[in-house]
């Protein structure tokens, strides 16, 4: 059901796809989605891959009811914990996890970045990943 879908990273894709439906700009000129045309299937070409992902802004996890997620974990493993992606990519070359969106790729976040991030989720939401 949806009109676009966004293929690979779709950071740049996303943004560079609004302002294209905002504007009223051609579907065609956004690199890396797809959309049907009547019957016809358009894939666009591919966009390049963000080097330097250290760049790109932590989630925003302030977006979404997060301590009900973290109260659910809690309740049923007696431990809470967040996520954190610390890369894109995989070094390995089995066909499990990242190779659809990512490729053949594997780039890293500086250790600097994954620490600053760390810390802002132990500082806002303390989850804890040992029973108490």
């Amino acid at each position: 059901g949806a009109d676009v879908v966004a293929i690979g990273e779709g950071e740049q894709t996303m943004e560079e796809l609004l302002r294209c439906i905002k504007e009223g700009g051609e579907l065609e000129q956004v690199a890396g989605i797809a959309f049907l045309r009547g019957d016809q299937l358009i894939r666009t070409p591919e966009r390049t891959l963000i080097r330097a992902i250290d760049e790109l802004p932590i989630p925003f996890r302030e977006g979404i009811p997060l301590e009900r997620y973290l109260q659910t974990w809690k309740q049923h493993h007696g431990a809470s914990s967040i996520s954190i992606s610390t890369m894109r990519g995989c070094p390995y070359t089995c066909r499990w996890c990242s190779r659809a969106v990512y490729g053949g790729t594997y780039r890293r976040r500086s250790p600097a970045a994954v620490a600053d991030e760390m810390e802002q989720l132990r500082d806002r939401y303390n989850p804890r990943n040992r029973r108490r």
